[in-house]
């Protein structure tokens, strides 16, 4: 799938983007972040297809540190943090605690 981040809002401290698949010009889900945390969703007959990957690569090179905080039992996004280059760096009930890591090792 070939995505992109279609800004629809901007508060403060907080960016709001329509997911839209290039190919079919479709909102397939929505991602938003508030200071460095982002979170996302994808709509249920596009997921499996690699548009949250895509999504969060995408919007991890335009933020500083970025976090995601994924419930422990949200096995989908756990797996797209990881394929994102995200790592596990805490375990804060109820949540995960995931940061991206550039080659070298360091926060963004």
């Amino acid at each position: 799938m070939n995505v992109e981040l279609l800004e629809i809002e901007r508060k403060q401290n907080e960016l709001f983007f329509n997911i839209i698949d290039k190919d079919t010009n479709l909102d397939i889900g929505i991602l938003f972040t508030v200071d460095n945390h982002v979170a996302y969703e994808i709509k249920p007959e596009f997921r499996g297809q690699g548009a949250a990957t895509d999504a969060l690569k995408l919007i991890t090179s335009q933020i500083k540190n970025p976090v995601l905080e994924i419930t422990y039992n949200n096995i989908a996004s756990k797996r797209v943090a990881l394929k994102s280059g995200y790592t596990l760096v805490k375990v804060q009930p109820p949540f995960e605690i995931y940061e991206y890591f550039n080659e070298k090792g360091k926060n963004k």
